[in-house]
């Protein structure tokens, strides 16, 4: 939603109101939030003081997200507690996966597997693990197939 939206909803309501389309927004929106609390339209219609409060919640929400967005994220690799590296729940009676085990939200990692968490300092040792463990599988990998190299050698 951008401010034209808003506009837009807002400049309804005004004319609504008012039958005409004047003012700034922020004036147009405090005829609306007391034209939806007077008491003739209090007693007639309760919730139009509702509905006023709910869009200007919702805007209020999406303007805060677009300021500070909560970024989020899945992080690739084993759990160093329980060592999964996807994460399953039950939807519809079936086993379904969800994706990877880590899941990151704002400044918090949280496995979706064992429950385990980590924010500030432990964020960066659960990075630190994980690119460790990334290392000992490309040395594995390595070692594996430098072994299956030598095996195609001819004695």
């Amino acid at each position: 939603m951008d401010y034209r939206a808003i506009q837009s909803v807002v400049q309804e309501w005004h004319v609504h109101i008012t039958g005409q389309n004047y003012g700034s927004i922020e004036q147009q929106l405090l005829t609306w939030a007391a034209w939806a609390q007077s008491p003739s339209i209090a007693t007639h219609e309760p919730t139009h003081a509702d509905d006023c409060m709910v869009w200007c919640q919702g805007w209020v929400e999406k303007i805060k997200n677009t300021l500070h967005p909560i970024r989020k994220g899945e992080i690739p690799g084993a759990c160093p507690e329980c060592h999964a590296t996807e994460a399953w729940d039950n939807v519809d009676g079936e086993r379904t996966r969800i994706g990877h085990a880590i899941a990151a939200l704002g400044g918090v990692a949280k496995c979706l597997n064992c429950g385990t968490q980590w924010q500030g300092k432990d964020l960066h040792a659960l990075a630190a693990k994980l690119r460790q463990a990334e290392v000992d599988a490309a040395a594995k990998a390595a070692a594996m197939e430098n072994e299956r190299q030598l095996q195609l050698l001819p004695a």
